[in-house]
């Protein structure tokens, strides 16, 4: 149907019959031309195409008529559906021909835009337009290409499965699935009455599983929830394929061992030679043992192969089973042909009775099979073991309206819903992500993020599914259940990463597409060279066993080539190796997001860093301020910065906002703000007296930081401060103490200006920013661009400690002191910031920002008359309704600063530069057009950053750094780290245009880390992109590779499993290869000219069924994988004295 010509309809249902839900949708669909119904609050939504149903009142029509009253509400037209994605299990697959097969297959239905099968997981992810096919459609496709094909759920709502007591006959099911249905949030609902069973998928946003339950339950059912590992991790269906052939092979032992001792033993040894001889109704009593030994073996145990080949040549392709079923008959029918012949001439000695190698050929195959099923098995343990990881009970306390807990009660994992309160106690493990709402513990991340040391949780924390609470009881509130946790996406993850295909895997799909057919000529081939040589005498007389014939003889020569070509071990290289490798990379705290960024990583040849974030911690600090103009009280100008970069998401914004808490509340920002990094202050900070402050709260926590004066171990000191600065920099999320800033304009880059919103009481004590608006400043005032104060600007240290001053900079050194007209503690901002935001939202604001330093059109003739808020004189610096004075306000760096016309003196340039110099940034801070304070802010690297770095050169890798820093800053951290190469003052889109130019249309593989929203289009851009794990959602959907943690040796584990990965495939493909090549013309006969030897048919069965074991054991080898030695052995930190 043309989308163009799809309407919908919104219907307003009234009436009782209006909760029937199933039946009000089972009534429009019924309608011709209707494409879709779904029914949900009182309202149905139709989808119907305009050509077969003109009049949208049939609709309304219908639904009278089987009395439902019902209004159009409204008719639009009807966009599109979005793709949908769709998830099935797939059996029956035995090599990449089945796969690529199964793929090729749902790649032909119309609406399918991509399609992804694995052998190894024996699962397709399909993504489809649900208006051309649907997901039956895709599960008839993979029935007809001759495969077993089950639904697991699409990736846009939950599934749960039900079992269902009580329901007795076809009413029943009706009425299950209209409960079900009517729910708001159910998406679908599917009964079977035989399996006592529902399937319903939902939208967890709107129910939960217990809504669900609830509602059969009141209805007089019995349901409860069913595990199905298939829908979860396949670890049910790997088991049950291990079972499979481990019963077909012991099936197959129990007459192939017997018929091996009949046909190899026995008959050589003279007793029981003679009674094997004995005729039985003219045949030897031997060949009839055989005979009904084999004949179950081939037809019974071996008819999986027979109807996997017959189902392949009807679809007109060749697989595995194609080749077991022709060399498994052929010796079959070589033996029957044999015995026949003697029969008919009674001086042909029977030589040709192979029927024990038909038989040891099915069991040498199916013991294969399942060894290669158990091997395979273990390939994804990875996955599993993370699934293990979350509980299967969890303790749920029931509360009150008022939110008292009025009991607890436990309920299975799969029934936790968002938004329920959780207990966790000492020991246990967390059911659910989500935060923390009471209580204080530490809670063990290693086995989600890889992060050894517990780490602190208390209320507002965030906690993941799988942790283990170590300390006290935690009360949490569930955030993300289901498939939305963050183990599930850790699994979604790595399952993305094993389905998708390496691009060095096109060598063997296109190797498997020819394989069998070649094989199978060659043995043709064979069995002719050797037959036509046999019939001319082309060979010795003695070549030819005793009794045998050319036909024969050469038959045995053609066998031995189709059994022992194994095209398994070709397709199973490569997705072996990725499974186990990916799973290695997850246990250890690295999620690999796609097999071809994996091979990528094999080529790279440069490293792109972001600075911030990436080689620093990502929480800077304010070390150093300096106040332009000591007229402008300085809590003033540190609450109008902070209130401008509130609203930012930028870790400098953050140092800022912080800093300012600080100073204004010393209380509160000894316990919010992080110590500053000492390694970049002077020795005469570094020797302050700890035990001077020792009660300040965070002085105990800056000792935490500081445990002992070596520790080992992988990036400890780093990510435990990492861990601990985030902790921290928590507390600042009440702003409720800021003045409101709007009309916010981010600079990428650069930085943000905006109209900050201060109250009366907080500006009457500013100096008069207006003048050229009209009349000159009030008398009293000073004017507005006072002389720059040269050099007695107040310069204020951040640790509040003694400085020795810059050359040049001549500055005072002092504590902040609030000025005479204070803004007072945070808690009295809190009520001034209330107030200017009532003010704001009932008084009349201008409508846009203004450039800066002109003025708002409404306050125009306020501040010309000099008239402050409420009719006084005041600070006049904007606007001002109801009590408010409206600020423009401008942070950020150098160049923006310029860009809007702002002149920076020499003095303050000095400042700037001295501190540059030491790798901190500077930040510049104006109100209208005067300059008024700058922010020494400084990062700290990463203690492993310099080794990791080092490391890379070693591996000969060309390390580059990318940063919106001034260059100043840039070059002094990349002197330090040891990058030689370096692009400062770069925006988002020059980065990635950056990377561009360094990939040089391809000759070079570029890898590009960061952690940043402005990182995201370089990590897109780069050919393998590596996220750091505490960046933004952004940049870690942008990359290739994520990692857990914030330690950079991470880096330096991805790329050496990566090689080691990638050098497995190379291994496992010279193997399969290497195999193939040399038995083949063993089995064709090449050593009989020389040797005597003749590849026995059943011994080259085994050897073929061995090959692609031994393909699936080299890449599990890659399980006791160990991370390189750690560039930083030890970790050396200076405590101050």
């Amino acid at each position: 149907m043309d989308a163009a010509a799809a309407c919908k309809a919104i219907l307003i249902l009234q009436g009782p019959g209006a909760e029937r839900h199933g039946y009000v949708k089972s009534v429009l669909a019924g309608l011709q031309g209707v494409q879709s119904a779904a029914v949900e609050d009182g309202q149905a939504e139709v989808v119907f195409d305009q050509a077969a149903l003109r009049d949208p009142n049939l609709l309304v029509d219908a639904l009278e008529s089987a009395r439902v009253a019902a209004s159009l509400q409204s008719l639009q037209p009807h966009a599109p559906p979005q793709p949908q994605l769709a998830r099935l299990r797939v059996g029956g697959m035995t090599c990449s021909s089945c796969s690529s097969c199964v793929e090729s297959s749902l790649a032909a239905l119309p609406g399918v835009r991509h399609a992804a099968v694995s052998l190894t997981l024996q699962e397709a992810k399909v993504e489809y337009d649900p208006a051309l096919v649907t997901e039956e459609g895709l599960l008839q496709a993979v029935e007809e290409a001759g495969f077993e094909g089950k639904s697991l759920g699409r990736g846009d709502s939950a599934t749960l499965l039900l079992s269902v007591s009580g329901m007795v006959c076809s009413s029943c099911v009706a009425a299950v699935e209209e409960l079900l249905q009517a729910q708001q949030g159910v998406r679908e609902a599917a009964v079977n009455l035989l399996a006592a069973r529902a399937e319903v998928r939902y939208d967890p946003d709107k129910v939960g599983p217990r809504a669900l339950i609830q509602v059969l339950s009141d209805a007089g059912y019995e349901a409860s929830p069913l595990d199905d590992d298939e829908h979860v991790d396949g670890a049910a269906l790997r088991e049950k394929e291990k079972r499979f052939w481990r019963r077909k092979f012991w099936t197959s032992m129990v007459f192939s061992a017997p018929l091996f001792l009949l046909s190899m033993v026995l008959m050589y040894i003279p007793g029981p030679k003679e009674g094997l001889d004995t005729r039985v109704l003219g045949f030897p009593l031997l060949e009839i043992l055989t005979f009904c030994l084999a004949t179950p073996v081939q037809f019974w145990v071996g008819w999986t192969f027979h109807v996997g080949a017959y189902r392949a040549l009807r679809r007109g392709r060749a697989n595995m089973d194609v080749l077991v079923s022709v060399g498994t008959n052929a010796a079959y029918a070589y033996s029957i042909i044999s015995i026949a012949y003697s029969r008919a001439k009674q001086e042909y000695d029977v030589h040709g009775n192979f029927f024990e190698t038909s038989a040891l050929l099915i069991t040498f195959i199916c013991l294969g099979k399942y060894l290669e099923s158990a091997a395979k098995g273990k390939t994804s343990q990875a996955i599993s073991e993370l699934l293990k990881l979350a509980p299967t009970t969890a303790i749920l306390c029931v509360t009150d309206d008022s939110g008292h807990v009025v009991r607890e009660e436990e309920v299975a994992s799969s029934l936790i819903q968002r938004g329920d309160l959780l207990k966790v106690l000492p020991g246990a493990r967390v059911p659910a992500d989500g935060e923390v709402v009471e209580g204080q513990s530490h809670v063990d991340e290693s086995m989600v993020t890889g992060e050894s040391v517990p780490v602190r949780k208390k209320a507002g924390s965030e906690v993941i599914q799988g942790t283990v609470n170590c300390g006290g009881v935690l009360r949490i509130r569930a955030q993300r259940v289901g498939k939305d946790t963050t183990l599930s996406q850790i699994v979604k993850l790595v399952e993305n990463a094993q389905m998708s295909k390496a691009p060095i895997q096109a060598l063997a799909d296109r190797l498997s597409a020819v394989f069998v057919p070649v094989v199978l000529a060659l043995a043709f081939l064979t069995w002719l060279a050797w037959f036509l040589a046999g019939v001319t005498h082309s060979f010795p007389a003695d070549w030819l066993p005793t009794g045998s014939t050319p036909f024969l003889f050469s038959v045995l020569f053609g066998i031995a080539v189709v059994v022992v070509a194994c095209p398994c071990a070709l397709g199973l290289a490569t997705p072996t190796a990725i499974m186990v490798g990916t799973g290695v990379a997850a246990s250890n705290g690295i999620l690999i997001k796609s097999a071809e960024a994996l091979q990528s990583v094999h080529q790279l040849r440069v490293v792109v860093f972001d600075k911030t974030g990436t080689l620093t911690e990502g929480h800077p600090s304010v070390v150093d301020w300096k106040l332009l103009d000591e007229r402008w009280p300085r809590d003033r100008v540190l609450l109008l910065a902070a209130s401008a970069e509130a609203g930012s998401e930028h870790p400098l914004a953050k140092a800022v906002l912080g800093f300012a808490a600080l100073h204004l509340d010393p209380a509160l920002g000894d316990d919010a703000m992080p110590p500053p990094n000492s390694a970049l202050l002077p020795d005469s900070e570094q020797g302050a007296d700890e035990n001077a402050d020792a009660n300040r709260p965070f002085s105990m926590r800056r000792r935490l930081l500081q445990p002992k004066a070596k520790s080992s171990g992988r990036g400890a000191s780093s990510a435990s401060r990492a861990r601990f600065l985030r902790e921290q920099t928590r507390d600042l999320r009440d702003v409720s103490w800021l003045a409101p800033a709007r009309d916010a304009e981010a600079v990428a880059g650069r930085g943000v200006k905006c109209w900050v919103s201060l109250p009366a009481q907080l500006a009457d004590a500013l100096p008069l920013a207006a003048a050229g608006r009209g009349g000159g400043p009030p008398s009293g005032r000073p004017p507005l661009h006072p002389p720059l104060q040269q050099p007695g600007a107040t310069t204020v240290a951040a640790t509040g400690a003694t400085r020795p001053q810059l050359p040049g900079r001549g500055a005072t050194q002092q504590h902040l002191v609030p000025a005479s007209a204070s803004v007072g503690s945070l808690a009295s901002l809190r009520g001034h910031a209330s107030m200017a935001r009532a003010s704001t939202h009932d008084g009349v604001l201008p409508a846009a920002a203004p450039a800066l330093g002109s003025t708002p059109p409404a306050t125009a003739a306020a501040a010309a008359a000099g008239t402050g808020p409420g009719g006084g004189s005041g600070a006049g610096t904007g606007g001002s309704s109801g009590g408010v004075v409206d600020v423009r306000v401008l942070v950020g760096n150098r160049r923006m600063v310029q860009e809007e016309g702002i002149t920076v003196p020499p003095q303050v340039a000095d400042y700037m530069r001295e501190w540059e110099r030491q790798g901190t940034t500077c930040v510049l801070m104006a109100v209208e057009s005067t300059l008024l304070a700058v922010f020494a802010i400084t990062d700290p690297l990463k203690p492993e950053a310099p080794a990791v770095v080092a490391a890379l050169h070693r591996m000969g890798l060309q390390c580059h750094m990318f940063t919106g820093d001034n260059w100043n800053t840039a070059r002094s951290i990349a002197a330090r780290v040891g990058i030689d190469h370096v692009v400062a003052e770069v925006l988002p889109a020059g980065k990635a245009e950056r990377v561009k130019e360094l990939q040089a249309g391809g000759r070079a593989r570029v890898a590009m880390v960061g952690d940043g929203v402005n990182d995201s289009p370089a990590l897109a851009q780069a050919d393998v992109g590596i996220a750091i794990g505490s960046g933004t959602d952004i940049a870690v959907e942008a990359a290739d590779y994520v990692l857990m943690k914030s330690d950079l040796e991470d880096v330096l584990i991805s790329i050496d499993l990566s090689k080691r990965t990638f050098n497995r495939i190379r291994l496992n493909y010279m193997w399969a290869l290497g195999y193939n090549v040399a038995a083949i013309p063993i089995a064709a006969g090449v050593l009989y000219p020389p040797l005597h030897f003749q590849l026995p048919p059943w011994i080259a069965g085994a050897a073929m069924a061995l090959s692609s074991v031994s393909v699936v054991c080299s890449s599990l080898l890659l399980r006791w994988y160990r991370p390189p030695k750690p560039v930083m052995k030890e970790c050396t930190v200076l405590a101050s004295a």
